[in-house]
């Protein structure tokens, strides 16, 4: 990746400022940016935008003026749903891990509690269907509530990003100038 960003900064004379470099973790991305400041011509890649998916998500959302507070704690995350499961009386039928892993799934492809609550009015099988429509009552009370704090999760810096640029013309058009090459 290295090579092929200094071939395209050097040789084909791209501005740094268009380039995107994503990884999937923090080392992998502090390694990247590392190697990029030992090429000889460095400050020709200062500009190269570098991170994480969520860190990089993360920071669109701040460029966008989204003011919000980042919910990292795992444990107070755990706690959340933890009281959650406690209050629809589902604490003995699931585990806070169980129910984070699930939520981060259906975030990881893009699904709102209303898509999962569509979906479930799909499904057939009854035990299937009671157990989406009963999952999705426990993430939106999840959303709910990080909402009343402006709170943001990791998996959220996803799917803000997703529907910002599905839907706000002027934002998808500023970033797919931004970064012509990822």
């Amino acid at each position: 990746l290295i090579s092929r960003i200094a071939y395209m900064v050097e040789e084909q004379r791209i501005p740094s400022s268009h380039i995107l470099l994503v990884t999937f973790t923090k080392k992998a991305a502090t390694e990247m940016t590392e190697r990029l400041a030992k090429l000889s011509s460095s400050a020709l890649y200062a500009n190269i935008t570098v991170g994480t998916y969520h860190a990089i998500c993360l920071r669109i959302l701040r460029e966008q003026g989204r003011d919000f507070q980042v919910l990292s704690s795992e444990a107070s995350k755990h706690f959340r749903f933890k009281m959650i499961l406690k209050k629809l009386g589902l604490a003995d039928d699931y585990t806070p891990e169980a129910v984070i892993n699930i939520i981060s799934k259906w975030k990881n492809r893009m699904l709102r509690p209303i898509d999962i609550k569509t979906q479930a009015q799909n499904v057939k099988n009854v035990s299937e269907k009671t157990e989406m429509f009963t999952l999705h009552k426990v993430y939106e009370l999840y959303e709910q509530d990080k909402e009343a704090r402006n709170e943001l999760d990791f998996d959220d810096f996803l799917l803000e990003v997703y529907y910002l640029l599905l839907y706000d013309d002027e934002a998808r058009a500023m970033y797919q100038e931004r970064f012509r090459y990822v």
